[in-house]
């Protein structure tokens, strides 16, 4: 299955490295996570961009 924002699995993921990250999302992994997500006009560019985002997204909040 594909990870949902804020789970721990994304930093097991993530720490596989943004290589295989982007290989998934682009290629899919069986059985929940389709290739390119079902967009397949999106460019390897744009999901490479939005596996930025996620990574992004997935980093802790800094202590204020």
């Amino acid at each position: 299955r594909s990870p949902s924002r804020g789970l721990g699995d994304v930093y097991k993921r993530q720490a596989k490295g943004k290589a295989l990250l982007l290989a998934s999302t682009v290629n899919g992994l069986a059985p929940g996570m389709p290739a390119k997500g079902l967009c397949y006009s999106c460019t390897d560019e744009e999901l490479s961009q939005a596996v930025d985002y996620m990574i992004e997204q997935a980093q802790p909040l800094p202590v204020q």
